[in-house]
């Protein structure tokens, strides 16, 4: 999962193909066998850290241990079971380094329960066998005192203080009994006494004890080192695993999504693009095609019209396939980028001083100065926010610089004049997003070669402004276009 949401887009074609070819590798091992083996695989990084400063892992800490080197194997397994070729997923696998014989020796030492096995050392072993005779003969000794001394007893059981058993004396009667005193009940009525009696057999058990924790700290420091001695290679397995998951979950999704894996080529075709966090009952799949001599691609339509998802959705597709990611398409071919520019939104900034056509500008300025001809420029809107007269002829002046330096554009418009100046031109191809005027709704339907209409006096009708001004606005709009016919 860090390794998935640290994802950056790589500008590296070598990169980027090296990316693509693993995730394609694995969606096809994936899409024929299921998900790979991962089963018992933990972030093992802090136990690797606490035995090379000489730590002791806890039992639980070792089993994990032991569990990361049977998931390398599993993995292993799988990739030299599986038919195919599979060479640079295969390659990652077979750079794992595990130790079977630790996993196995700390599976002989330690139980499925995290306690430590009483085989695990041969004096362990001793001592364990020697506390139970020794509780034995305890519980004996302690059953035989309440007996001959139940008079002076408030209850005929035995407990432990201090782990060391005791007995319930009346309070009226301690004096009457030789022992140590470790408490009293709360109300005072009852002490726990460890009579002299069991003196002996208690240091007996607490000496027991205190062996089989030596032992036992013993055992645990020598598995630790062991560990310790596999810990380098553990550690660049971790790296590796987390880049194999993260192949594996991206396979996964593009299963689940019916995605593909983009090829990397100098033209840009997504077939039946389909934006991925649009509910998939509801998403229109969308082809989008940018083929030399195209190198700009002009969308019209009304401002409603949703013009920006089909922005979105190129942008996002180019930066998903460089961050190694599926598409949610059913084919793909992605130009190698050295930048992708994006001027989208509304970017005001009360703290700047900027209004929405001053952000823009900004954000022009900056797109006009870095951009190259092998950049990606993404341009919502284009010379909006401002006078439209001037608008229009800024946004020409922008298309024609950036043309000029042969980069690949994609800009959404519903100015008249972009789409003229768009039809003289041979390498931008102009586009439209449908608007359902009916329904006062966008389709979402992306046409190519069809320009699009604002349908501003349309929607307006539509929303109940009043018909006098609707009429007379639609006179002003035929007057313009006469003007212009004559000019």
């Amino acid at each position: 999962r860090l390794h998935v949401e640290a994802l950056v887009p790589s500008f590296d074609r070598l990169v980027v193909e090296r990316e693509l070819q693993r995730v394609k590798e694995t969606l096809a091992l994936v899409i024929k066998y299921g998900s790979l083996p991962f089963i018992g695989l933990s972030d093992i990084n802090n136990i690797l850290q606490k035995v090379v400063k000489d730590g002791i892992c806890q039992p639980n800490e070792l089993l994990e241990v032991a569990s990361h080197a049977y998931c390398c194997d599993e993995l292993v397994k799988f990739i030299k079971s599986a038919e195919g070729n599979y060479e640079e997923i295969d390659d990652l696998i077979h750079s794992l380094s595990y130790s079977l014989a630790l996993s196995k020796e700390i599976e002989r030492c330690i139980t499925v329960n995290g306690e430590v096995a009483d085989n695990a050392s041969t004096k362990l072993k001793s001592l364990r066998k020697q506390l139970q005779g020794c509780e034995a003969d305890l519980h004996n000794a302690v059953d035989r005192y309440i007996k001959t001394h139940s008079s002076h007893l408030s209850d005929s059981i035995s407990t432990q203080r201090n782990d060391r058993f005791v007995v319930l004396v009346k309070s009226t009667d301690r004096n009457m009994i030789k022992g140590f005193i470790h408490g009293e009940s709360a109300s005072g009525q009852t002490v726990y006494m460890e009579p002299e009696s069991l003196l002996h057999l208690n240091n007996q058990r607490l000496s027991l004890n205190n062996q089989i924790s030596d032992e036992i700290m013993k055992i645990l420091f020598d598995l630790s080192q062991m560990v310790k001695k596999q810990a380098d290679a553990y550690r660049a397995n971790l790296i590796t695993l987390a880049i194999l998951d993260s192949y594996n979950a991206k396979a996964l999704w593009a299963k689940y999504h019916d995605a593909t894996v983009a090829k990397i080529d100098e033209q840009l075709l997504i077939n039946k693009a389909r934006h991925p966090l649009i509910d998939p009952k509801q998403v229109v799949a969308n082809t989008y095609q940018i083929i030399p001599p195209i190198t700009t691609l002009l969308i019209t339509g009304p401002n409603t019209g949703g013009k920006p998802v089909s922005l979105k959705t190129i942008g996002l597709f180019v930066l998903m396939t460089y961050c190694g990611m599926p598409i949610s398409c059913e084919e793909a071919i992605i130009p190698m980028f050295d930048e992708v520019f994006v001027d989208m939104g509304d970017n005001q900034s009360i703290v700047e001083s900027l209004s929405t056509f001053s952000a823009h500008l900004k954000k022009l300025a900056y797109i006009c100065d870095k951009a190259s001809s092998k950049s990606l420029i993404l341009l919502d809107e284009l010379g909006g926010g401002t006078d439209p007269l001037e608008g229009e002829c800024l946004a020409i002046a922008v298309l024609d610089y950036l043309r000029q330096l042969d980069a690949m554009i994609v800009a959404t418009t519903h100015y008249n004049r972009l789409k003229t100046y768009g039809k003289k031109h041979p390498d931008i191809l102009l586009a439209s997003v449908q608007f359902d005027v009916e329904r006062l709704r966008p389709t979402y339907k992306y046409i190519e070669g069809l320009i699009g209409q604002s349908n501003a006096l349309d929607i307006a009708d539509k929303f109940g402004l009043n018909s006098q001004i609707i009429n007379n606005a639609r006179k002003l709009k035929d007057a313009e276009r006469t003007q212009e016919d004559i000019l």
